[in-house]
């Protein structure tokens, strides 16, 4: 809309690609081949955020995943709707293993009754 009203040659995107890392690729998609891409699934969506733990490991420490995707997990929720259990579930898991399996079971549709009737209550 920025180029199209304005001319600009470009764009910021900032802390939106935080909350919402696929949107390089929907602006390229828009730019280049002037197709609108809509948001991904849900189901995509914990893909994504399975990977960028996938990603931490490879690069980093089991300690800098717990650290970034405890902060990440909250710009990613932005995104997805009323997702507390999931949140709190990944902000107080003790290791990527355990934060991977949580992201698992969500995409199983498993959300423990429990953990969810402790935080949508709430």
């Amino acid at each position: 809309t920025m180029i199209d009203k304005t001319g600009c040659d470009a764009v910021m995107v900032g802390r939106g690609s935080l909350r919402r890392p696929w949107l390089l690729s929907q602006i390229r998609d828009l730019l280049i081949h002037g197709i609108d891409q809509p948001d991904p699934t849900m189901d995509a969506k914990l893909e994504i955020i399975e990977r960028h733990v996938q990603l931490i490991l490879e690069h980093q420490n089991e300690r800098m995943v717990l650290h970034r995707i405890r902060s990440a997990i909250a710009w990613y929720g932005k995104t997805m709707g009323h997702v507390k259990p999931l949140k709190e579930a990944v902000r107080t898991a003790k290791s990527s293993d355990e934060i991977l399996g949580v992201l698992s079971a969500w995409r199983r549709h498993e959300v423990p009754a429990a953990l969810s009737a402790q935080y949508c209550s709430s």
